[in-house]
């Protein structure tokens, strides 16, 4: 693909995690681009932003509570209308554990905590599904790991 006569924006998302659950969020129906489709929260990264306070502030934006950056689960690139873009992935927990989450309509018209047996849920075959998987996947090791240390 070439991304010659294109804008390049990147995108940072989060895989926004409570126990062995990741949120997900269904775009509002008034929206351009994917309409009623569920995705991961997040969204454009701003010039002088580093990634991680890019993710904080759409977090904050989108669904109304602070997130805590963690690592990079994964990243990929796609195109929408003219536009060339990156998503990088991270894991993310809420920075207070008793938060939940508040949709902000004009973003997305529902939004839900799922596991792993729910990613059917999420309905769609792409990279954020697959980044789904990975993030279910740190989860499970790390909760088998601390089992094990128990």
């Amino acid at each position: 693909m070439s991304t010659e006569g294109h804008n390049t924006n990147i995108v940072v998302v989060a895989l926004l995690r409570r126990g062995n659950t990741l949120f997900i969020a269904k775009r509002a129906d008034s929206k351009q681009t994917w309409p009623g489709r569920y995705e991961l929260i997040g969204g454009h990264v701003d010039p002088g932003e580093t990634l991680e306070d890019a993710l904080r502030r759409e977090v904050r934006e989108e669904i109304g509570v602070e997130a805590t950056v963690g690592q990079i689960v994964g990243a990929f690139t796609y195109e929408s209308e003219d536009t060339f873009k990156v998503e990088i992935c991270y894991l993310c927990e809420l920075a207070d554990a008793s938060a939940e989450p508040v949709i902000n309509p004009e973003d997305h018209s529902e939004g839900q905590w799922i596991d792993s047996s729910q990613l059917a849920l999420f309905g769609k075959e792409d990279e954020e599904a697959d980044m789904l998987v990975k993030a279910f996947e740190i989860i499970d090791a790390t909760l088998s790991q601390k089992e094990g240390e128990n």
